[in-house]
This record gives structure tokens, sequence and C-alpha cells, in this order.
């Protein structure tokens, strides 16, 4: 489970002593807990476009962080969203799912070695000591070319020692050339636009399609 969440940052800004970083906190708080209430999509792209385009300069100062450090937020508050619309519409839990968020999994293995990665989610199911991921969901705020490669590799590698493995991009800005849709689906079950809210419904029916195989 991820240590450091969306939460995390908005306590130490309301914390602070920092007249604009309490307003922040307190802005983004009230999101925050109408997003995880709702969880409608508009909610949350308010809330991340709120950290973006309105309080970056205040939490940067404030937190004392580097650049990287608003996409961290911005990241894992996406991740986290994710994880609360799959629990609450789909409810892997009750169904004998576990819900691995930024874990560590198996994905190499050879001559006697392993290496293991954190995925940003995987709903997973016990066999034996372990955990087999049934599906695999990289979640990006932005995508470029990088963060695609690094996507497309983890997945293939992902592949090679649980075959079966259904596997999802979901992202919200796309910074790469429109090509590598194409190239990423060869690697990459399905490609989900959170932007567009028809996505929504269709990512939940992807991944409920691959866990009812399950069952």
């Amino acid at each position: 489970m991820r240590r450091t969440r969306a939460i995390d940052y908005i306590k130490k800004l309301m914390s602070s002593g920092d007249e604009d970083g309490a307003k922040a906190g307190e802005d983004l708080f009230e999101l925050y807990l109408k997003w995880k209430e709702t969880l409608e999509l508009n909610d949350f792209l308010t809330f991340v476009d709120l950290i973006q385009n309105r309080w970056k300069d205040t939490i940067m100062r404030v937190l004392k962080g580097m650049p990287q450090m608003i996409g961290q937020f911005r990241a894992f508050s996406f991740e986290e969203y994710l994880v609360d619309v799959i629990r609450s519409k789909l409810k892997p839990e009750r169904r004998g799912f576990r819900i691995l968020w930024n874990e560590k999994l198996l994905i190499w293995r050879g001559g006697g070695r392993e290496y293991r990665a954190a995925l940003d989610i995987v709903l997973s199911r016990a066999e034996g000591d372990g955990e087999v991921p049934v599906v695999a969901i990289e979640a990006k705020i932005d995508v470029d070319a990088p963060r695609l490669r690094a996507v497309m590799l983890n997945f293939e590698m992902l592949r090679k020692v649980y075959p079966e493995v259904k596997t999802a991009l979901v992202y919200l800005y796309w910074n790469a050339d429109e090509i590598l849709k194409d190239i990423a689906r060869m690697f990459i079950d399905e490609l989900f636009n959170f932007t567009s809210k028809r996505h929504v419904p269709a990512f939940l029916e992807f991944v409920n399609s691959a866990l009812s195989k399950e069952i």
C-alpha cells in the first residue's frame, strides 16, 4: 500500500503556519473530501487542476519541494481515485481479490534470480504463499514517451511470468506522438483516457470482466 497519499500533502499544508499554505490546504481538503465521497470524475479533475494551476507555486514554496513533487501529489491522487472507484463499484475484496497499491510484484525470473517492481495498482488472487495478478493498472496523469516505454516494459516482463494477466494504462493527458498509442496497444490490453467520462464505465467493465473470469 502506498505510504504517501494526497491527504499527507494536504495536512502538511494546513499545519504549515503559512497563511497561503493553510489556505491551499483548506481548499484542497474540501475538494478532496468531495471527490472521495462522490467519486465523480469532474470533482477529481477539479482537484488535480487546482494543484497544478492555482496552488503549485505555494505548495512548492511551503513544502520546500522540487517541481516533481507536484507531479507526485497529482499522480498519487490519481492512483487513489482509481483505487476508490474500483473498490466502490466492483467490490473486489468481497469477491476474494486483493488490491495491491504500489506494491512490488515479481516481473522477471531467470537463472535463479528474481526481479520485482512496484506497479501502480494490481488486483490479485492468492495462490499458495504468493499473489497472482489478475489485472495490472498503471495510472499516469501525463503520458510521455519515457513513461510509456517504462509501462510497456513492465507489462511485457510481467506477462512472461503471468501470461494471463490483463493490463491497462489509465491516463489524463497524452504528451507523446499519437502513433505511440498504436504501438502501446501491442503491449497493453487497453488504454483509457479519463478526461472523457465515457471511459470510466468502459474501464470498470474491463476490470470486472477480468475478475469475473477468475471466479
